[in-house]
């Protein structure tokens, strides 16, 4: 069963290589689709938009081949005339300049632009109108984008100044020609332009509610007026007078945008649906959608809606909105790569009609005034005999297209948005966790050893049951681990079996030896009787040496630490060197009174292997220096002696066992392996001290320095 487990994990191994190829993949890839879910996403919707268009022309081209003596009821309008209609509300709109209350009948606004050249400024004036009746009023509400106004009240000149004209006949077939003053937001002051009426001023009190509102892009007009006030006909005329600074003259310019229509002096007769032709035509009319009827010879006999919808206030920074607002920047640009080919909107709609007069349905798209495409699909009404009676031209701003495009794209990228941050966090916290187990199998290899660089431990405990590449790394360490641990256990051992294993025979010569020397010999073999028993006594030297450090590390934790006072320790030592090593032993310090928590004989053990390290290495006839001073709580001990520098590379290893790396040595040394530092440092450490050495001013020697903590003085 384990082998079959280990089999499965076998195959289906993701590595650290695979996995991040995996998630490079899975990023690169992101990008690609969003753009490519763009493209289609685009091709959808205009493709939509266009089988919706077609859809809509053929609805009106079947209604109007059923009925085609509806067409003659149509008053045939000019290129160059509106067609004003008036539609029917629900509710009452309050008169505030919010025309928001006005429901789905803004989806009927038509839209005008001023035809003057030469204009000095760079954005000339558009306006949108839809006029609706409920009860007894008319209401009407207009939106104008105009960034530069000029109120009457704000100039001297008293006629060239921004206002909404507004005439009407009476039912006595009077002209009353009325101004809407464009000035400070709120209600607006409305007054008789006698110039263009031939009613007497003080024989007339404009009933004309008006409010005007400011909008980012210019201003927003609601209006109601008496229906009483239109005669039989309801002829009406609007249009709006625009009057901006000539930067070049400093004069004021005006430019106008009017509305004429068929009867006499540019009036306009309301159509209120009452014809079943124009109820059927305004039925099929949507938001943003414009319908046109044109006879044979391609006279406009009828428009209902706008291509363009009402303006609408453009988002504004904020805090809330800072997401929405940088994705519809950057899909509005996105989405509107694919500019028209034809910029040219008058002579793309004249081919358009020539086609579709010819008996086929023809699609085209242009560039309208405010540079957003323009979808167009022109149908022809055929008779019962197959003849080509009219044509109808269904258009249709790309402005909603855009929108739901927009809409769809904010949802998507937010969609993504958040895929993306799910996946840079997963991916986050796979790097984060493979950083973390990394750092922490090289803890665990920095603490396997101890400053000298023995083993801690014989095994590895993290890792090692992954199965990528770091738990293969793990593996291999472990096993390293384990051999050197193998082999440290040996070397450790090795000294205690020396000496179990030469000890006997050993013994066996000493004791043949000492039988020998009872027994009458000659000079010559007592000559080389000593030799031999001198070997031996070195060859048990040496085995003593090597099993009291091997040992000396077990034998410390036995040993139990009492008060001592290292002072006089120190001086009653250094007095008896000095009297054995003919007064070459000099001592600096105090006496007594230095007190620590020590053992005492292993004080005197760490003494003696400085002091003989010190005899062999200085120079014939130098002194060995002991020096014993008390700083901020430690005890430090200095046994300097003048001779040999130690090789700067040597220093790290000088505490290590079986280490020597002196020049040379005494040549009555029979014991140097490298084992007294190693024995003091060891000693050194069992008391919480600290051992260091420096070489003295211009290479004269060598210091070793000694700190133990101490209790006090006495």
């Amino acid at each position: 069963m384990v082998k079959v487990t280990a089999g499965v994990n076998r195959f289906f191994r993701v590595g650290l290589r695979a996995q991040i190829i995996l998630f490079v993949v899975v990023l690169l890839s992101i990008p690609y689709m969003g753009y490519r879910f763009v493209e289609e996403t685009r091709g959808f919707f205009r493709h939509s938009q266009v089988v919706a268009q077609e859809q809509i022309a053929q609805s009106v081209s079947n209604l109007f081949a059923g009925q085609h003596q509806l067409l003659k009821q149509i008053p045939e309008l000019s290129q160059r005339q509106a067609l004003l209609t008036k539609y029917q509300l629900e509710q009452a709109p309050v008169i505030d300049g919010h025309i928001q209350d006005w429901g789905a009948t803004l989806n009927f606004a038509s839209d005008y632009h001023t035809k003057s050249k030469g204009r000095a400024l760079a954005d000339p004036p558009s306006m949108t109108l839809v006029l609706a009746e409920y009860g007894a009023h008319l209401f009407g509400a207009i939106q104008v984008k105009d960034l530069h106004r000029i109120a009457r009240n704000n100039t001297s000149n008293k006629t060239a100044y921004d206002h909404i004209e507004l005439s009407y006949i009476n039912p006595s077939q009077q002209t009353v020609a009325l101004q809407l003053l464009v000035q400070d937001e709120g209600p607006m002051s409305v007054q008789l332009a006698a110039a263009a009426s031939n009613l007497s001023d003080n024989l007339f009190t404009p009933n004309v509610n008006a409010y005007l509102v400011h909008t980012a892009t210019g201003y927003q007009i609601e209006f109601a007026l008496p229906s009483a006030l239109l005669g039989p006909k309801q002829q009406i005329y609007m249009g709006l007078t625009d009057a901006d600074q000539n930067p070049q003259t400093g004069s004021l310019d005006l430019q106008r945008i009017v509305l004429d229509g068929p009867e006499q002096g540019g009036f306009s007769s309301l159509n209120t649906q009452s014809n079943l032709a124009m109820q059927l035509l305004s039925g099929h009319a949507n938001a943003g959608v414009e319908i046109a009827l044109y006879d044979r010879q391609l006279n406009r006999l009828a428009k209902v809606g706008s291509s363009i919808a009402m303006y609408h206030q453009p988002w504004r920074w904020s805090m809330d909105g800072l997401f929405e607002g940088l994705v519809d920047l950057a899909f509005t640009q996105l989405l509107q790569l694919d500019q028209p080919p034809t910029t040219d909107s008058g002579r793309a709609q004249a081919t358009l009609l020539n086609l579709a007069v010819s008996g086929v349905t023809v699609n085209n798209q242009w560039a309208s005034h405010n540079s957003l495409p323009i979808q167009a699909t022109a149908k022809p009404i055929f008779d019962a005999k197959g003849r080509v009676l009219g044509l109808v031209l269904v258009q249709q701003s790309t402005a909603q297209l855009l929108a739901w495009q927009r809409q769809a794209m904010q949802k998507i990228a937010s969609l993504s948005l958040g895929s993306m941050l799910l996946i840079l966090l997963l991916l986050f916290f796979v790097f984060w966790r493979l950083a973390y187990r990394i750092r922490r199998l090289g803890q665990e290899a920095k603490q396997l050893v101890d400053p000298q660089g023995r083993l801690q431990t014989d095994t590895i405990v993290h890792e090692t049951k992954q199965t990528d590449e770091l738990g293969d790394l793990a593996r291999s360490l472990n096993q390293v681990v384990a051999q050197l641990h193998q082999n440290q256990a040996f070397l450790s051992q090795m000294p205690r079996t020396l000496s179990h294993e030469i000890n006997n025979p050993l013994n066996a010569i000493a004791t043949s030896l000492g039988n020998m020397a009872q027994v009458p010999l000659s000079d010559e073999v007592k000559t080389y009787l000593a030799m031999a028993q001198r070997g031996i006594h070195r060859i048990d030297g040496i085995l003593s040496k090597l099993a009291d450090a091997a040992n000396l590390e077990q034998a410390l934790t036995q040993d139990i630490k009492e008060t001592v006072d290292v002072a006089h320790l120190v001086s009653s030592y250094c007095a008896y060197q000095d009297q054995i090593d003919g007064g070459l032993v000099d001592y600096n310090g105090p006496t007594q009174g230095v007190i620590i928590d020590a053992v005492d004989y292993r004080i005197e053990q760490l003494l003696d292997k400085l002091l003989d390290n010190a005899r062999d290495f200085r120079h014939a006839g130098t002194h060995t220096l002991v020096e014993l001073r008390v700083s901020l709580g430690w005890v430090e001990i200095n046994v300097s002696n003048f001779g040999p520098a130690i090789d700067a590379n040597y220093q790290q290893q000088l505490f290590n066992s079986m280490v020597s790396h002196r020049a040379k040595a005494s040549p009555t040394d029979d014991s140097h392996f490298g084992l007294g530092l190693y024995v003091v440092r060891c000693i050194v450490h069992h008391h919480q001290g600290h051992i260091r050495h420096h070489n003295l001013a211009n290479d004269g020697g060598v210091c070793f320095s000694i700190k133990l903590p101490a209790l006090g003085l006495s």
